[in-house]
Order: C-alpha cells, then structure tokens, then sequence
C-alpha cells in the first residue's frame, strides 16, 4: 500500500470525536519504514497530522492560514508523546492536504530533526495555502454552503433543539446531514444545470435504519436574494452551540473576507426523493464484488434531474423538515 493509499484509508475511518478527547487518530506508518506519524481529526471535523518530536523548547503556534502549526502534549496507547500538529482548517483544501501529509511524512522519515523538516515542508506548501485563501470558495462550494445552511435553518426552524452535529457536510461524510429519523443528502443546482453530480458509492446509500432523502435545491444569484452572510446571522441567533457551528463553518471553508460573501441568491424549485432501490444511482452493491473494481480510487456520477423528478414525493424544504426532524 502507498503512503498517499494509507492516508486515504485514515480518513475514511476517522470520525470527530464525541467525548472528551481532543482528537481521533490514525497511526500512520509510511511505505519504507515507519514514522509514528499519525492523521488525526478534531471535533469540529478539521484534518491534522501529528508528527513525534522530542520535548525540546517549545514551538510557537502558527494560525491565521489554511494550515496551522502548534507544538502538542497528546497522550495515545497510554503513553504522552511531544507532537507538531500540522492542522488544515479548509475542508476545500483536504485533497492539497493530503499532498502535505505526504511530504511531511517523507521528509521526517530519514531526517534528523523532525521538528525542522515538518517546518520546511509546511513553508514550502504555505505560499499555495495563502493563494486559495485569497481566492476563497468557488462559485459551486457557495452555492452548496447556501442550500446546505437553508436547509439547516428550516430544520432548526422546526426543532429548536436540534444539535449542529448532525450537519455533516463540512465533514465531508456522505451525507450532508445526519438527523434521528432520516438522513439528507443535498445538492445546489443552478438554474440551467440539467443534472446533479454524486461523489461516491455512499452518498445515495441509505443507512440500514434511516431513510435517505436526497434534495436537489436550485440555487440563482439574484440581486434581491439573500448573502451567505445573512443566513448566518439568522442561525447564529438560534443555534444552541455557536461553537460547534463556528467549527462546522470553519470546515466548510468559509470565512467572513470570502470574495464571494456578497453574492446574493433566492431559492428556486426544490425537489426532494426518498432514496430507494427505483432511483437511479450507483452504489456498492451496483458491483458484483460490492468494491470499485482494482485500480479505481473515485467515483463521480451525474443523474439527470428528469430521471429523478418521477420519484420526488416532497415539493417544500418546510415539509421535508417536518418529516425528518422529530
């Protein structure tokens, strides 16, 4: 298996953490000798590798970018190791995060000052960081995050208690949200967009308990619609967590500068289809071996949306809150 194979595998199993512990981890021994390197995810979702460094002085914290660097006293296996934490905190850089993961991994394995090589390739890769900063999210993440916070206005509209946590999509898991009843897989169209794009084999994949609801959101600038920013202020008033939601919005990739934070968009229609064996999909089980075939990494897939309106039983984001959110 491949470095690049193996960090793949580490983030696919891990999961924010629900207790106390700051971080979930991965230990993650390279190709060619191990590093007790390890990936790690925190609780608002954010990716981090861990390197092992010696107690030495302490390393002084580096924020304010896309990448971050702290000196850490973490404890794993029961025993407290001295970690440089290199986290990435824009879920849109995740795949350019990876490609750090593995530089830092290969530069600490034969090196003799770990500290120094993790610094080196973290500067090398922070001129790239800073560019994506500055150019923020693409016009199509805008669009998702809006559909994705309308939909979770209208669900906190019809439970007030509902928890941030079930908003997963930021996590990118596989569906953008995770409610108790049923789980909602939402995709941003624009007013032209004749089809909605899939990623992967799990996101129109039920749970074995939960029904799966996929709603396909049309979103249009509109110079009298509503900003990002706007919606924001909405939520910020009735979200019971605040910090779980700055958490949430900090894996997303927003940020308040954002070029785009003015942009203006209105709801069009809204088609909403409970998932079942008769929508057209991909899943494992589309596979005689329920497994991509040998040598494929990852599937994208595009569904007509006239394949998918004869499904739709719900026309209203209101009525679909009022059916998943109990």
């Amino acid at each position: 298996m491949t470095t690049r194979e193996l960090i793949g595998r580490g983030w696919a199993v891990l999961s924010p953490p629900t207790d106390h512990r700051r971080y979930v981890s991965f230990p993650l021994d390279a190709v060619g000798g191990p590093t007790n390197c390890r990936l790690a995810v925190d609780r608002a979702g954010a990716r981090h590798v861990l390197v092992p460094v010696g107690h030495g002085d302490a390393l002084q914290a580096q924020r304010g970018s896309a990448l971050t660097v702290e000196q850490r006293d973490l404890v794993f296996g029961g025993a407290e190791q001295s970690f440089v934490d290199v986290g990435c905190v824009r879920s849109d850089l995740y795949y350019e995060f990876d490609a750090v993961v593995q530089d830092i991994v290969d530069a600490v394995r034969d090196a003799t000052d770990a500290r120094q090589a993790t610094l080196e390739v973290v500067a090398r890769w922070r001129r790239l960081f800073g560019t994506a900063a500055v150019r923020g999210l693409s016009a199509e993440a805008r669009r998702g995050l809006f559909a994705e916070l309308t939909c979770l206005q209208e669900f906190a509209a019809a439970d007030p208690a509902l928890k941030v946590d079930s908003w997963r999509g930021p996590l990118r898991e596989p569906h953008d949200f995770e409610l108790m009843s049923a789980c909602v897989e939402v995709k941003a169209t624009g007013t032209i967009s004749e089809a909605v794009r899939v990623h992967g084999l799990e996101q129109l994949a039920p749970d074995s308990d939960r029904l799966l609801y996929l709603a396909v959101l049309t979103v249009a600038e509109d110079p009298d619609g509503r900003t990002i920013p706007d919606l924001l202020g909405d939520l910020r008033g009735v979200v019971r967590d605040r910090a779980a939601f700055a958490g949430r919005l900090i894996a997303a990739g927003w940020s308040d500068d954002d070029p785009g934070a003015n942009s203006r968009y209105v709801i069009g229609p809204v088609v909403v289809v409970p998932v079942s064996e008769e929508v057209p999909r991909i899943v494992r089980s589309s596979f005689t071996a329920a497994e991509l075939p040998d040598g494929v990494g990852r599937l994208e897939y595009s569904i007509d949306r006239a394949a998918l309106e004869p499904h739709a039983t719900i026309a209203s984001l209101t009525e679909l809150a009022t059916k998943v959110v109990k």
